[in-house]
């Protein structure tokens, strides 16, 4: 919420909220110091308000608000421009009915984010916007949606102080945030800014003692950019389980019309105003936006423009754009930053080969896209041929990237990750694609897309043609990234288990193993027996608890994969068993490592390659330490008996001492054992 938000409401409002006989919410800002402070964290009887709040504030994502840093990619309609669908949402952001919900639904790129932002900050400025939360796929925070009721509670807490003694009040018992989301949206959102019961006498005695304002305003962007939880719950809660009449918040609610959110807003139509975004045209809207921008480009490129007739582009030409649109406002922003994107005039080879296009004045750009089929696609499409590196085979590395990471990397780690010379290397790689990226200056900042879109076409075939992101054989290529980084820091005796790789080679594999179902393409085993040739090494250590679905269950016969890649003897054992004594060592506490390592890998290992290294017909329950130990040799021993020992990591508790006291004796006496210390 913005600065200007923070000292009052409006009168209006400000009456509705403060004439509220709430005797209890007594400001206590003159019986709180030091002392109480540290009474509330020795004595739990002692309640800190300030604490509250923070115990609330660890839960907001300040990224999701429409005025963050983070979404410069978007901006609010321009001035003058869809002004029929605004003034509709006004309407209703003014009456008492009971359609407490302002369901907004389009295609993609149709500018229901510009729209929703245009609204929110009009609301702010009127002191009348409660909070508001923009889902994104792009940013990591921004596409769950745990973080919504903290975030719209503290945004509106900080922003009137009533609200606040209110808020603080709830959190008088921290385990609020631990209750269901509906009753966390009742306790923290729409209880304090109910009417207290002095008010309600006033307006039963008559209106003219007590005149209430207009509700106030909650706008929630982009339900289906939600990928992590579905938000169903959340509307649920929303249309159904708040049902205040007449109710004293509104909902600006905006998605694409997708099947699952359509059929729950149907469930309850009496609650919910429905309005597609088409049934709105915008070509009037988008032929005022192209001849206002390019107004700015003929400024900006008057050196690039010397010998095109003027005016450009003609009138002519602004009509045929506007019919190319289709109705997409991200097609006109799109083009728009395409044509007034100028690379450098003398590009520099990456490789000895001719690997790089020149780049294209802006007039001939405009004139290819009006060549172009209709729509979005044709335009993609023209960015990404004229960019000019596409026919590196590194620049679809990029956007393969971009595309399924699974969390966000900064600049400098993505070009380090995919293994690129640097962050000035990465960026050569991206020249002509600033209309479809958006390419911060900072290195240590992420590239995002502009618009959702562009990942929906890149990822079907059909509609990118040659630039298509295959999922399958993208995601083989980021483990094989994450398997080179775990060789990288293998040479160098350097294990980053922060890292990208370590936290996120599972999640690779595991997408593989859906997507191999999804597509019938056969068992995912098959597809990997040849890709883990030679990299059993990094599989081996690299955090293979990690990879299970949701009930603990292993889709993956791990041993038969390493079985069957590659053929493994004792000399190979005895190096696997060299480069685990520096896992060890960085992680002598990291119990659960190590004994999934032990339990699982090895015993795949035991079961498909030791009968056939043996060379005879041994029954598996004879597998005892002893037998290990006296056919097999020491070095095996060493295996088991870490697994024992890690075992008493795992579970062991000494007498009179804590936990991770008696799990630290644990490891050192485990490594003592094995010769390790």
């Amino acid at each position: 919420m913005s600065a200007s938000n923070t000292n009052s409401f409006n009168n209006h409002h400000s009456t509705a909220i403060d004439s509220n006989n709430d005797y209890s919410s007594t400001d206590n800002r003159n019986i709180i110091n030091h002392t109480t402070i540290h009474d509330t964290l020795v004595n739990r009887t002692t309640v800190n308000y300030a604490q509250g709040l923070e115990i609330l504030r660890d839960l907001v994502v300040m990224s999701a608000s429409f005025d963050s840093k983070e979404r410069k990619a978007a901006a609010p309609c321009l001035p003058g421009t869809r002004q029929v669908l605004l003034d509709r949402i006004y309407e209703w952001g003014d009456s008492r009915d009971d359609r407490a919900v302002f369901w907004l639904h389009g295609p993609a790129g149709s500018g229901k984010t510009s729209i929703a932002m245009t609204v929110a900050e009009k609301y702010a400025k009127e002191n009348r916007l409660v909070g508001n939360f923009f889902f994104s796929r792009d940013h990591p925070d921004c596409r769950s949606v745990d973080g919504v009721i903290a975030t719209i509670a503290y945004q509106h807490a900080t922003s009137h102080h009533v609200i606040k003694k209110r808020v603080k009040k709830v959190l008088r018992d921290p385990s609020i945030i631990e209750k269901l989301p509906k009753i966390q949206f009742e306790k923290l959102i729409i209880d304090p800014i109910r009417p207290r019961r002095l008010n309600i006498i006033l307006a039963n005695l008559g209106t003219f003692l007590f005149s209430p304002g207009p509700p106030m305003i909650v706008v929630i962007d982009a339900l289906d950019e939600c990928i992590i939880n579905s938000v169903d719950n959340l509307i649920e809660i929303i249309t159904h389980e708040y049902q205040d009449s007449p109710p004293p918040i509104r909902f600006l609610l905006t998605s694409r019309p997708e099947e699952n959110i359509r059929a729950t807003f149907r469930l309850h139509p009496e609650r919910t105003c429905f309005t597609n975004l088409l049934d709105f045209a915008a070509y009037k809207d988008i032929r005022q936006y192209f001849k206002t921008e390019f107004k700015t480009l003929n400024i900006r490129l008057s050196d690039y423009l010397t010998n095109v007739k003027k005016p450009w582009p003609s009138p002519e030409d602004i009509e045929s754009l506007v019919k190319k649109s289709e109705g997409l406002f991200i097609y006109a922003s799109t083009l728009v930053m395409f044509v007034g994107e100028m690379g450098s005039k003398d590009p520099i080879p990456l490789t000895q080969k001719l690997d790089y296009k020149v780049p294209i004045p802006p007039a001939e750009k405009l004139k290819s896209a009006m060549m172009q089929h209709n729509g979005l696609d044709g335009l993609y499409l023209q960015v990404l041929q004229d960019a000019t590196y596409s026919d590196n085979p590194d620049f679809m590395r990029i956007l393969g990237a971009l595309c399924l990471m699974q969390t966000q990397s900064s600049i400098t780690n993505l070009a380090m990750f995919l293994r690129l010379k640097d962050s000035d290397h990465l960026r050569q790689l991206l020249t002509g694609c600033k209309s479809i990226l958006r390419i911060p200056e900072s290195n240590s900042e992420t590239i995002t897309f502009f618009h959702a879109s562009l990942r929906d076409f890149l990822t079907n075939r059909d509609r990118s043609m040659h630039f298509y992101v295959d999922s399958i054989m993208q995601h083989l290529s980021l483990l094989d990234d994450c398997f080179q980084e775990f060789h990288i820091e293998r040479k160098l005796y350097s294990f980053s288990i922060d890292g990208y790789p370590w936290g996120n080679w599972h999640n690779h594999l595991l997408a593989l193993h859906h997507l191999c179902e999804q597509r019938q393409c056969g068992k995912l085993v098959d597809l990997l027996k040849g890709f883990f040739k030679d990299r059993y090494e990094t599989v081996f250590l690299s955090g293979i608890h990690r990879f299970h679905d949701s009930n603990g269950q292993w889709p993956l016969a791990w041993g038969e994969i390493f079985a069957t890649s590659f053929e493994l003897n004792l000399e190979m054992l005895q190096r696997k068993l060299s480069l685990l004594e520096g896992v060890v060592k960085e992680l002598p506490l990291q119990t659960g490592c190590l004994r999934k390592i032990v339990t699982e890998a090895l015993n795949g290992i035991y079961k498909y390659s030791y009968p056939s290294m043996l060379n005879n017909n041994c029954q598996r329950d004879k597998r005892s330490i002893e037998y290990i130990e006296s056919h097999e040799g020491p070095s095996h021993r060493k295996i088991w008996t870490l697994t024992v020992f890690v075992d008493r990591i795992e579970y062991g508790k000494g007498i009179g001492e804590t936990k991770a006291t008696a799990k630290a004796a644990a490891a050192k006496a485990a490594l003592e054992c094995l010769g390790w210390l």
